[in-house]
């Protein structure tokens, strides 16, 4: 491999592990030979690690796109896009979860921490609020959660878009439906005057929810 494709000097490097063993080296001539075999080997090892890291620093994001629901956002190349099933007649809803979600489930006592789930609908995001866990109150804006638990909200916008965010507090179930508890859930609803996008992630999503909602784009 060519180290100047990786923004790298051999030479630099070489002289950067190299130069104080020859110092040592030269003050002291027992360790000459020693030297001369832990120096390659100090810089293989270093060199290794730079590639290792480079190669891990260019993974690219994946993009998903939908013609059809008029969406794209893109993801970390580690999770992935999926059709959410809940309701097979709605082509507009998906999943965003981790690559590796079953071992996550196994780990939390099947309780998904982790998917995002979006529907996407053929109507304006403020028309679309009453459909919504959204809602006005005399204190602003809110979202409902279990038992219409109060939340504040907060507006928020993007390119070209405009909507809400609030986390709500929700009951957490296992995947076979068994009540387990409390948890937190993020809540979206954004786009814009003819389309919009109910955005909810589960309470460890909150990286990833922040990536779709600063990716998002509507009317493709």
């Amino acid at each position: 491999m060519d180290l100047r494709l990786l923004g790298l000097s051999p030479t630099a490097i070489w002289q950067q592990f190299d130069g104080d063993a020859i110092y040592k080296a030269a003050s002291s001539p027992r360790l000459h030979t020693e030297v001369s075999i832990l120096a390659p080997l100090r810089f293989l090892s270093f060199l290794l690690a730079v590639i290792v890291e480079t190669a891990l620093g260019q993974q690219t994001e994946g993009g998903f796109l939908s013609q059809d629901c008029h969406v794209a956002f893109s993801y970390p190349p580690e999770w992935e896009v999926v059709r959410d099933t809940l309701d097979p007649s709605d082509a507009c809803r998906f999943s965003v979860r981790p690559l590796d979600w079953q071992q996550r489930l196994a780990a939390h006592d099947s309780v998904d921490l982790y998917t995002i789930w979006l529907q996407i609908a053929p109507r304006g995001v403020w028309n679309q609020v009453a459909q919504s866990p959204f809602q006005r109150s005399d204190s602003g804006w809110v979202v409902l959660g279990r038992h219409d638990i109060e939340q504040p909200a907060e507006t928020v916008s993007g390119a070209g878009w405009t909507g809400l965010r609030g986390t709500a507090i929700q009951g957490c179930y296992r995947v076979e439906g068994e009540y387990v508890g409390i948890c937190d859930q993020l809540t979206a609803l954004v786009g814009t005057g003819d389309q919009s996008a109910l955005i909810i992630g589960g309470p460890e999503s909150e990286d990833i929810f922040n990536h779709i909602l600063a990716t998002i784009r509507f009317r493709l």
